[in-house]
């Protein structure tokens, strides 16, 4: 994938919401695995009290977790209302819902999902966490594999057996 990242560079075609990794893959020669939004926090390059010019340079969406908190402290009354309502509330609650979680923030993009979500709420379904996935595999055997953090082992031959590696590991009824 390096060739195709290193093009999208020389275009000037880094997503707006992926510049940090872009940037760290032109300085460094390696591509984050992290969100942009989270490597930004982990590395005093991009978030400095003194350089608001980084925030908006790389587009690091600073009010993003505080705007998806207010978009569940909104939704939970919803929530409340929805599982106590009646099939001829249900009209009017969902308009009211889809108004207050667009004043939430929701971008209009998501709405559908939202909406859908909030009709299914009392159904139970796989979520697509990671997690889900894993206790998906542990419980009915399905084999899985999935990129886990372990203890270096001998896995990666180069790097310290002390250290933590992010590797493929296999996960069925046997963990």
């Amino acid at each position: 994938l390096y060739p195709q990242i290193r093009q999208v560079l020389e275009r000037g075609d880094a997503p707006d919401w992926n510049l940090v990794r872009y940037e760290m893959f032109k300085r460094l020669g390696y591509f984050v695995t992290e969100s942009s939004e989270h490597f930004a926090e982990y590395v005093p390059w991009f978030i400095k009290r003194d350089r608001p010019d980084l925030i908006e340079q790389f587009n690091i969406p600073l009010d993003e977790y505080l705007r998806r908190c207010e978009v569940q402290i909104t939704a939970w009354e919803f929530v409340r209302q929805r599982l106590e309502a009646t099939a001829a509330d249900m009209a009017g609650l969902t308009q009211r819902f889809s108004e207050a979680m667009r004043t939430a923030g929701v971008a209009e993009e998501h709405m559908p999902l939202v909406v859908q979500s909030f009709h299914e709420i009392d159904e139970i379904k796989q979520s697509h966490e990671y997690g889900s996935l894993i206790i998906h595999s542990m419980e009915t055997g399905t084999p899985r594999v999935v990129y886990g953090n372990v203890s270096n082992d001998g896995l990666i031959d180069n790097l310290p057996a002390d250290c933590c590696v992010e590797v493929p590991c296999l996960v069925d009824q046997n963990g």
